[in-house]
């Protein structure tokens, strides 16, 4: 085979995975974003599944099962754009059509359209909703479809364990502390 024509045959093949890649997650890159473990820094984790979950559900345990209410935290920036008491759920809308989903908190600590930053607290580990006991269910999805977890651009391979390096907390997208502390402020005293 001429050289010219391997390079075409290359060219073909590294445009085909492009383009089914692509497809798989929506037109995003799949590890365009750091995305943390939901947890606090330095916690270890280990996720599993069963039949009835999505192939890309990840249910979240402490080895040794001492994690009901553990916090959970955002893995990345983002805004809280769904909220369901009744089964323990938050959804965050995350840049470049990225989403996380947590279910079975106890505890919730957002509320529909706050933005977040990086480790903010979301709520606990629990058991709320259709749960046999406490644990997180856990979830990414690029514009609406269920991808493969990853954290720190890395995949996550079902169990095994997981360390966070979810030690920073970043300002939520467009948070301008001051100003809303001078609004609370001024709501809670009536001053100004």
């Amino acid at each position: 085979m001429d050289r010219a024509r391997v390079s075409r045959v290359v060219c073909a093949v590294g445009l085909t995975v492009a383009l089914l890649t692509a497809r798989q997650v929506g037109g995003v890159s799949a590890g365009s974003i750091d995305l943390k473990a939901p947890f606090a820094c330095g916690a270890t984790y280990i996720g599993s599944t069963y039949p009835g979950h999505s192939k890309d559900a990840v249910d979240f345990n402490q080895p040794g099962g001492r994690d009901n209410g553990d916090p959970v935290l955002a893995s990345a920036a983002g805004q809280v754009i769904q909220l369901t008491p009744w089964d323990g759920m938050v959804v965050l809308g995350h840049a470049a059509g990225y989403e996380t989903v947590y279910a079975h908190m106890t505890g919730i600590k957002v509320h529909i359209g706050d933005k977040v930053g990086v480790g903010k607290l979301l709520g606990h580990i629990g058991a709320v909703g259709n749960a046999t006991g406490p644990h997180l269910h856990y979830q990414q999805l690029i514009n609406g479809n269920p991808i493969h977890v990853r954290f720190d651009h890395k995949l996550y391979r079902m169990e095994s364990p997981v360390t966070s390096t979810n030690c920073g907390k970043g300002p939520p997208p467009g948070h301008h502390h001051h100003k809303h502390h001078h609004k609370r402020h001024h709501d809670q005293h009536g001053q100004h």
